[in-house]
């Protein structure tokens, strides 16, 4: 299973040029992981290409407790 901190770590590091498998990478070699870094590789050079800034937000809000509609 694919978590969301594996999707941010693999935004991060393909956005640092990092390739599939490298050994400085901190993303499960499962291939469940690889086709969805795959994917997300291949969304944010769609990105690029359309001459837009992928931006990776530094923080992530903690859900934990939140309820719908208190905000």
């Amino acid at each position: 299973m694919i978590t969301s901190d594996d999707v941010n770590r693999m935004m991060i590091e393909i956005g640092a040029g990092l390739p599939w498998g490298d050994r400085r990478s901190q993303v499960p070699r499962t291939a469940e992981h690889r086709a969805e870094w795959e994917t997300i590789e291949r969304q944010m050079r769609a990105i690029r290409r359309r001459g837009r800034i992928v931006d990776i937000p530094a923080e992530i809000p903690d859900p934990t407790g939140f309820e719908p509609g208190t905000i």
